[in-house]
C-alpha cells in the first residue's frame, strides 16, 4: 500500500508539473502583450507630454516650431546646400544644440525622449550637439569617438539617448543650415491631421508621397525606409513586420494630441525603383504634409519628382513646406 501511494503521489506532481506547463505557455505570451501595451500607453504618454512642450515652446519663440535644418556630412545634396554648409566647413556642433536640448526646459526630463522598446541603433548628427552635451564637450566626444578611445565618464553621464524625431517639413530638416528658417505652428492648415514628431532613429523623419485620390493634392505619410540607415522602424531592423508596437507606433501632432498609426507595407507612388528597400512602408494616418497640392500640370497620381527622375525629398522641399 505504501509504494501505491508513493507512486499515486508521483504521479499527481506529474500532472501539475504538466499544468503549470501547459498554463505557463498560455500565461506568459498574454503577459508579455500585458507589459507591450504598458509601454506602448507610456510611449503614447511621452509623445504628447514632448507635442505640448514643443506648443510651449513655441508660444514663447513667436510661434515657431524648434528648427533643426540639414547638417549631415554631405550637406551638399539639401536645396541651396554647397560645399560652404558641410561639417568640414562649417565644423562640428556647429549647429548648436539637439532639439530636444532645446524643448527640456518645458520637459524637464531627459526619459521621456526615449522610447524605452527601441533599442536600435541612434544615428547622431555631427553638425550639432550631441544632447545633454554643450559644444566644448561634444566636440569632446566627437574627437574620442574618431579616435576610437573612451569618452570621459563626466561627459557621457551627461547624455540622454533619444528616439523621437521631428516633422521634416515643420523642422525644415532637409533645407540648407546657413538658411534654417523655421515653420510657425498657426501656418499649418490641419494641426489635427498633421504629425508634429514621431518614432525615428535618425535626425530627420523621411516621408513619401502617397496619392489620396483627389484629382487636386496628394498626401505626404511618414515612410520607414532602408534598413542601416536610421529610418527604420523600431524592432524591424531586418523586417519591417516585426517593428514598433504590434506594426505601428506613436505619433504626436501639431495640437499636441498623440495617437496611434498603423503602418502599411508599400513604396513611393510613381518613385519606387524594382529591387529598392528605401520605401519600404508608410503610416496612413500619420500625415507629414497632408493634402498638398500638385504641382502644375500634375495628374491625379504623380507625385513630386516621379516617372524616374529621381525622388529626393530635400530637392523639392521648398515647394511644399508650410
Amino acid at each position: 500500500m505504501k509504494n501505491n501511494k508513493s507512486a499515486f503521489t508521483l504521479i499527481e506532481l506529474l500532472v501539475v508539473i504538466a499544468i503549470i506547463a501547459i498554463l505557463a505557455a498560455i500565461l506568459f505570451p498574454v503577459f508579455a502583450q500585458a507589459k507591450l501595451a504598458a509601454k506602448k500607453t507610456n510611449d503614447l504618454s511621452q509623445n504628447k507630454q514632448v507635442s505640448l512642450a514643443h506648443i510651449m515652446y513655441s508660444n514663447d519663440y513667436d510661434d515657431m516650431c524648434i528648427s533643426v535644418p540639414y547638417m549631415g556630412t554631405w550637406s551638399t545634396s539639401c536645396p541651396g546646400c554647397s560645399s560652404a554648409t558641410t561639417v568640414a566647413t562649417l565644423g562640428k556642433a556647429s549647429m548648436g544644440p539637439w532639439w530636444t536640448d532645446n524643448v527640456m526646459p518645458y520637459v524637464k526630463s531627459k526619459g521621456l525622449f526615449a522610447n524605452p522598446v527601441d533599442t536600435d541603433i541612434v544615428y547622431q548628427d555631427i553638425g550639432y550637439q550631441i544632447p545633454g552635451l554643450d559644444k566644448a564637450d561634444s566636440l569632446t566626444a566627437y574627437a574620442d569617438i574618431a579616435a576610437n578611445t573612451p569618452v570621459p565618464t563626466s561627459i557621457t553621464s551627461q547624455e540622454y539617448r533619444v528616439t523621437y524625431t521631428l516633422n521634416e517639413f515643420l523642422a525644415h530638416g532637409d533645407d540648407n543650415p546657413l538658411k534654417p528658417g523655421a515653420s510657425a505652428f498657426t501656418s499649418v492648415p490641419e494641426p489635427s491631421n498633421t504629425v508634429l514628431m514621431g518614432p525615428g532613429n535618425n535626425w530627420f523623419n523621411r516621408s513619401s508621397c502617397q496619392n489620396n485620390s483627389s484629382t487636386t493634392s496628394v498626401d505626404y505619410d511618414w515612410d520607414i525606409s532602408t534598413v542601416n540607415w536610421g529610418y527604420e522602424l523600431f524592432g524591424g531592423f531586418t523586417n519591417v513586420l516585426n517593428g514598433g508596437f504590434n506594426q505601428g507606433a506613436n505619433f504626436g501632432y501639431v495640437d499636441g494630441h498623440a495617437k496611434y498609426a498603423k503602418f502599411v507595407v508599400g513604396g513611393e507612388k510613381g518613385y519606387d525603383p524594382p529591387g529598392s528597400t528605401a520605401y519600404e512602408g508608410f503610416f496612413p494616418t500619420a500625415k507629414t504634409n497632408p493634402d498638398f497640392t500638385k504641382l502644375p500640370g500634375g495628374t491625379p497620381d504623380v507625385c513630386p519628382g516621379s516617372g524616374g527622375t529621381g525622388y529626393i525629398i530635400s530637392s523639392e522641399a521648398p515647394l511644399f513646406e508650410f
